[in-house]
């Protein structure tokens, strides 16, 4: 079975923090986090961190051949929503959350491969103060799409 939408999301974590000059996120840190579970205080530095927000696993595949024949495959289409909140120390100001959000867009849609699976729906939200850290945050989120393939080993 290919990795699942938690794995990609590591693996884009890996890619992020081997090469962060290439990335453009040097000087940050790159985590995954689950849900709410990352409140840092203080932030002294940015922090970009990943989390899955959904994930929708469709209907099995059907392919049909020249002659109509049916075959359901054990493949199956995915969708992962992949929620990105930047955090920024309040001193750096919303531009920079905007500057950071902009790079990793960049480097997401044009020089990251994540195994056979595609991006979409890139969506920034608003830049917001939050008290609990004492910093700016801005929440983003994108869809990871790719096919859940089944061995017939068991």
């Amino acid at each position: 079975m290919t990795d699942s939408v938690y794995d990609l999301v590591k693996l884009l974590v890996k890619l992020l923090t081997t090469s962060p000059d290439a990335m453009g996120v040097e000087g940050c840190s790159v985590v995954v986090a689950y849900e709410n579970d990352i409140k840092p205080y203080p932030v002294e530095k940015p922090i970009l961190a990943f989390s899955v927000d959904k994930v929708d696993i469709g209907a099995p595949i059907v392919q049909i051949a020249e002659d109509g024949e049916q075959t359901v495959t054990r493949d199956r289409p995915v969708d992962g929503i992949v929620r990105l909140s930047i955090f920024v120390p309040y001193a750096e100001g919303p531009e920079r959350c905007q500057a950071l959000f902009k790079t990793f867009a960049d480097s997401l849609l044009f020089h990251i491969s994540i195994q056979n699976a595609t991006v979409s729906g890139l969506r920034a939200y608003a830049c917001d103060y939050v008290r609990d850290c004492g910093a700016l945050v801005l929440d983003a989120d994108f869809t990871l799409s790719y096919t859940l393939t089944f061995s017939d080993e068991a």
